[in-house]
């Protein structure tokens, strides 16, 4: 055998899977149904039998979370308990009539529920299945129209994702010049440099957090009780890594916000010098000065860049 042997041995899984009905159901189903499969005794094992694998709702949420940039989303639990409804009883899917029976039973018990996956003995077994041999050469023909099949889906893919992508980015810039802090226009100058940093920036980060974001920048500049936030930045300016990510749940101009909101004792407010004399950012800043800052109406950046 070449090479060292991969830890944590394996499952068979059919390529039946992809014709099955679990297919047309939303991602997290299918994600469940890997887990069960994965999780499932390969043999009997303190109490549990070949293909048994004990659950409860509260493990199960969080083994289905992931990770959006610093975010972490979770199904709900109403959301696990239908998946396991659905796998109890799937519908009947498609025309073929696969995987219309049970595909796991269920058995309460303390802390949690007992999942038997139906025939996992069949399913894992290697001499239930056909020998590639047996069906390659009847499959030439189709496996070449498939391919050809995907080479076509996969450029339509790119256009949507383009147009996605486009849309997404737009939706962006509507809800900052929503607050009207810097209105910017497609047609200026700056419009392609915040393009490319929100193209960059929806790498590592969901359209969620750049708004969240945002919005905590908006709330702090017109908090006329909060005096280290008085700068005004475009939209360009604002998607700069370090300044983006401080409005962030851990970043440090969020923070310090925070622990301002906390010292109002009796309606005053314990703070730094007023509002006006706040030049702290400024200097590292573009100058906005000259233009006249309307909470309502904001600073219309046609002409500025």
């Amino acid at each position: 055998m070449s090479g060292a042997q991969i830890p944590g041995g394996y499952i068979l899984l059919s390529r039946k899977l992809i014709n099955s009905s679990i297919m047309n159901k939303p991602p997290l189903y299918l994600k469940v149904w890997l887990w069960l499969l994965l999780e499932a005794q390969h043999s009997e094992y303190r109490g549990l039998k070949r293909g048994q694998v004990f659950v409860n709702i509260p493990d199960l949420v969080k083994a289905m979370s992931y990770k959006v940039g610093y975010r972490t989303e979770s199904p709900t639990k109403r959301q696990i308990q239908c998946v396991l409804d659905w796998l109890r009883n799937p519908d009947d899917g498609n025309a073929n009539g696969t995987m219309n029976e049970p595909m796991i039973v269920t058995t309460k018990v303390t802390r949690g529920l007992l999942v038997t996956i139906v025939k996992y003995d069949y399913y894992q077994d290697s001499e239930n299945y056909e020998r590639s041999n047996e069906s390659n050469n009847d499959s030439n023909t189709t496996v070449k129209r498939t391919l050809r099949q995907r080479s076509t889906i996969n450029k339509n893919d790119k256009e949507c994702n383009k147009n996605d992508k486009k849309d997404i980015i737009y939706n962006i810039l509507e809800h900052w010049n929503s607050k009207k802090i810097v209105v910017h226009n497609k047609g200026t100058k700056k419009f392609q440099s915040i393009l490319q940093r929100l193209n960059t920036l929806l790498k590592d980060f969901s359209v969620d957090e750049i708004k969240l974001a945002i919005d905590r920048y908006d709330k702090m500049l017109k908090d006329q009780s909060y005096v280290y936030c008085s700068y005004i930045w475009s939209l360009d300016d604002f998607l700069g890594r370090e300044r983006f990510t401080a409005f962030l749940n851990d970043g440090s101009k969020w923070i310090n916000y925070l622990r301002h909101k906390e010292k109002k004792v009796g309606g005053a407010v314990v703070n730094g010098p007023d509002r006006q004399d706040s030049t702290r950012d400024n200097e590292s800043n573009k100058n906005y000065s000259k233009f006249k800052y309307d909470p309502e109406k904001g600073i219309d950046e046609s002409g500025v860049f």
